[in-house]
């Protein structure tokens, strides 16, 4: 996936967040991660981010915008490619 087709995927799962939409992104049918949008209230504002759960190593990640997600997306999954290929 392209860097923008993922941040339209972002995009949209914001959109339908009160459903709790969660992606898997999976390589060869192995999951990789999954990622949902998330509400986040510091009882000053509300604001929406993404929350990453990176399978294999058993870790969440909070990421604050489209991009930042998009980009950590991309690098897991090409992370995943060379350990896949060595």
């Amino acid at each position: 996936m392209s860097q923008d087709q993922i941040e339209k995927m972002l995009e949209q799962l914001c959109y339908f967040k009160d459903v709790g939409i969660t992606h898997t992104f999976s390589q060869n049918q192995k999951p990789i991660l999954s990622v949902i949008c998330i509400t986040l209230d510091n009882q000053i504002e509300i604001t929406q981010a993404f929350r990453i759960r990176y399978i294999e190593r058993q870790t969440t990640k909070i990421y604050g915008n489209v991009k930042s997600t998009a980009l950590a997306i991309n690098e897991a999954i090409s992370s995943n490619l060379e350990t896949a290929t060595n």
